[in-house]
């Protein structure tokens, strides 16, 4: 067995049926709207609602981050802002690293609730994924919606399914998204568990190599917080580029390995 199923397996030995299915369970803590990716390092590829033509079948990684969670889950949680200000800017919130957020804030200000959803973050859980259908791009970078992360572990929960993420025995998942004309947002189809477990790949080389490339780029080393002062500006629609007055300050190193191996279609 490799170093890296090893460390994985560790990772998410203990993984523990009853907090998952009280995970799926659970109601989104903020109000936020929408999905658009942005704000993550570069040398993550990432997948867009955007990109997704009919069904779009995909496999979950395992978790490659430390969790005390009893869920060992393959998701790193994440809540983002959207449309900030005049210029529509995007930020993930930085209440998410315990530091304080302007946007946050002032939508505690207001009384009406839906003028409050437009200030909060929307919440989702980022997920390393193969792209069944392009796995020459390796592993792939996915903000999982919330209403689409909930129905997953509902359905793994109901079905007992303890390891979807399992490198060898996993399962592979089956969505959809749909835009109507003249809409700026679609909508997910609810997530369809494929019956027969399979590998992550058939080559144990690549297999390796996508194993390898998630354990040096933990997701929680992947996103971007920006500070107080950015966010603020943002808010208020200043002319200078926030960006270049002062540059994100990412809470951890940046991730070691940029993923450029070329892999066998299947």
């Amino acid at each position: 067995m490799s170093k890296a199923i090893e460390k994985l397996r560790k990772l998410r030995e203990g993984r523990d049926m009853d907090s998952v299915k009280e995970m799926s369970q659970r109601k989104t803590s903020y109000e936020g709207k929408g999905q658009k990716e942005k704000v993550y390092k570069d040398n993550v590829k990432v997948k867009k609602a955007s990109d997704v033509k009919g069904d779009f079948v995909f496999r979950i990684f395992p978790p490659s981050f430390e969790s005390d969670s009893p869920t060992k889950h393959w998701g790193f949680p994440i809540n983002t802002h959207y449309e900030v200000g005049p210029d529509n800017k995007i930020f993930n919130c930085p209440r998410d690293i315990g530091k304080k957020c302007p946007s946050c804030e002032y939508a505690m200000s207001l009384e009406d609730k839906e003028q409050r959803g437009q200030y909060y973050p929307g919440y989702g859980a980022l997920v390393w994924i193969i792209d069944r259908g392009n796995e020459k791009d390796g592993p792939i970078m996915f903000r999982m919606p919330f209403s689409m992360e909930n129905d997953i572990l509902k359905e793994v929960a109901r079905a007992d399914i303890k390891n979807i993420d399992d490198e060898f025995e996993g399962f592979d998942i089956i969505v959809s998204y749909n835009k109507e004309p003249g809409k700026r947002w679609g909508k997910w189809s609810k997530p369809t568990i494929v019956r027969n477990s399979s590998p992550i790949s058939d080559d144990e080389e690549v297999m390796e190599d996508w194993l390898e490339f998630i354990m040096e780029n933990p997701l929680n080393e992947i996103p971007i917080y920006h500070s107080y002062k950015v966010i603020e500006e943002a808010m208020q629609g200043n002319e200078e580029d926030e960006e270049e007055k002062e540059e994100p300050k990412e809470e951890k190193p940046t991730p070691k390995k940029t993923f450029k191996k070329k892999f066998k279609k299947f």
